[in-house]
């Protein structure tokens, strides 16, 4: 018999893998004083930001992996780089290496400045810092709460459905959470359906699945929604519990955790409560032995 692990459902796993990458807004842009920057609606945004991938602006600026380059040491060491998107790298790199939050504050794209917030929050363990990120505030929590194994922090990763529902009671858009998806926020106050929240991301059920996960908690499995279940059989076939397999809805699942437990404690005795796998069970932990009469009958 060949057991299989339960897959994390699809949009748990994308929810960990995707990094937000902003939206951004149709108008067209008018030029501001230092041409290294945009104004869309009063926001500035980086020109490269605007027209191109940040994210792979960010990573590209700097020269950060050339060996030639050399971290700055102080935030002043990043004012004579050429462009806006060397500096804002800079400023990124100081703020981390060295803890200083003013690092980010010095940065004058969005997305930088959010980039900055993120990695500060969760390298150096300041999720505090978590709330100054306007755009990807939820996967910072997440990631800062997974990084220190605070599970208190998971339920700030869905902080904007939250918001939406107060935005929908009141009637006003202007109330709903900002994000890349904040359009959904204003389809439910225009619908006056609180449900259309729903769609709006949030990472808070992964992020108790990760944390109990990491630290054998299988009271956050109860947190995990669609992941409860992953979350159970990871932990009870990590710590070999098979009372913690009882926690599993999906009876083949529940099965298959038994089964494991007595696989890798080689206790056949505990196969008999594999159900439909007791018998393969037993044959690979190694024995002939015959299920009782009522279960061998199937």
């Amino acid at each position: 018999m060949k057991y299989i692990w339960l897959a994390v459902p699809i949009l748990l796993i994308l929810a960990l893998g995707i990094a937000v990458v902003m939206t951004q807004p149709a108008q067209n842009p008018h030029p501001i004083d230092d041409s290294d920057y945009v104004d869309v609606n009063g926001d500035q945004y980086l020109r490269q930001e605007y027209v191109t991938d940040p994210a792979q602006e960010l990573a590209n600026s700097a020269g950060s992996g050339s060996a030639n380059f050399i971290y700055p040491a102080k935030i002043s060491d990043c004012v004579g780089l050429k462009d806006a998107a060397s500096r804002d790298r800079c400023y990124l790199l100081y703020a981390v290496r060295s803890d200083d939050v003013s690092g980010c504050e010095a940065a004058r794209g969005i997305d930088s400045r959010d980039d900055c917030f993120t990695q500060l929050a969760v390298q150096v363990k300041r999720p505090e810092l978590c709330a100054k990120v306007n755009y990807g505030k939820e996967e910072c929590y997440m990631q800062a709460a997974i990084e220190t194994g605070n599970a208190s922090l998971c339920a700030r990763s869905a902080a904007n459905l939250a918001q939406c529902g107060k935005a929908v009671a009141s009637g006003n858009i202007e109330q709903c959470p900002v994000s890349d998806d904040k359009h959904f926020c204003g389809d439910a106050v225009i619908a006056k359906d609180a449900s259309l929240c729903a769609n709006l991301r949030s990472y808070d059920e992964f992020c108790y699945m990760q944390i109990g996960i990491d630290s054998n908690n299988s009271s956050l499995c109860n947190k995990a929604g669609q992941a409860a279940d992953h979350c159970f059989f990871k932990i009870a076939t990590s710590v070999n519990n098979e009372k913690i397999c009882e926690g599993i809805a999906e009876t083949g699942v529940r099965e298959n955790c038994i089964a494991w437990v007595a696989f890798n404690t080689n206790n056949r005795a505990l196969c008999y409560k594999a159900g439909s796998m007791a018998q393969g069970c037993i044959e690979d932990i190694g024995g002939t032995s015959p299920l009782p009469q009522d279960s061998s009958a199937q």
